[in-house]
C-alpha cells in the first residue's frame, strides 16, 4: 500500500495515538477518586489507556478492548500477554460503529471505567476520502432545513460515539 493510502486510511480512522505516559498520568488522576471493577477501551488502538488502566487500578477484575485495525488487535494482545495481568483483558477485532455494546458490558462487573481517545475525524473529511467508516446519518437533533445540512451536519466521530 502507498504511503499516501496508508496516511489517508489513518486520517479516516481517526488513527491518533495517545502517547503511553499521558495515558498513565489520566489513569493516575482517576485513580485519586474510582476503583472500577472492570475497564473497556471502545477504540484501543495500541491499547495504552488499557496498560494504563492495568497499571493504576489494583481492582480491575476485566475488561475489553475494541479495536477495528487487526494489526493494532495483534500488537495489543501481543502487549497484554506481557503484563502480568494482561489475561485479565479480552481484546475483539470489530468496528465500533457495528459493535452490540449491550452484550459487551454484560460481560463485565461494574463498577465499569469506560477509557479512551475516541477518534476523532469528521464527516465532512470521511465523504472525501471515499471512507465507508461513516456512522449511520439521521437528523437525530432535529435540526431545522439548512442548519441540517449545513455546519450542524458535520459532526465527527467521536461526537456520534458519545451521542
Amino acid at each position: 500500500m502507498s504511503k499516501e493510502r496508508l496516511r489517508k486510511n489513518k486520517i479516516a480512522l481517526g488513527d491518533f495515538q495517545t502517547p503511553t505516559w499521558f495515558a498513565h498520568e489520566v489513569c493516575g488522576f482517576l485513580g485519586q477518586d474510582i476503583r472500577p471493577r472492570s475497564v473497556l477501551e471502545p477504540t484501543c488502538g495500541l491499547g495504552n489507556f488499557l496498560i494504563a488502566a492495568l497499571d493504576t487500578f489494583e481492582t480491575i477484575e476485566s475488561g475489553i478492548g475494541v479495536e477495528i485495525k487487526p494489526d493494532y488487535v495483534q500488537a495489543v494482545q501481543e502487549r497484554l500477554a506481557n503484563h502480568v495481568n494482561g489475561n485479565k483483558i479480552e481484546v475483539y477485532h470489530t468496528n465500533f460503529l457495528t459493535t452490540d455494546w449491550s452484550l459487551l458490558w454484560n460481560q463485565v462487573p461494574e463498577p465499569l471505567l469506560i477509557i479512551g481517545n475516541p477518534p476523532w475525524v469528521t464527516n465532512a473529511q470521511l465523504g472525501k476520502l471515499a471512507s465507508q467508516n461513516l456512522p449511520p446519518k439521521s437528523n437525530f437533533k432535529e435540526q431545522p432545513g439548512l442548519v441540517a445540512l449545513m455546519g450542524s451536519s458535520n459532526f465527527d466521530i467521536s461526537e456520534w460515539m458519545l451521542l
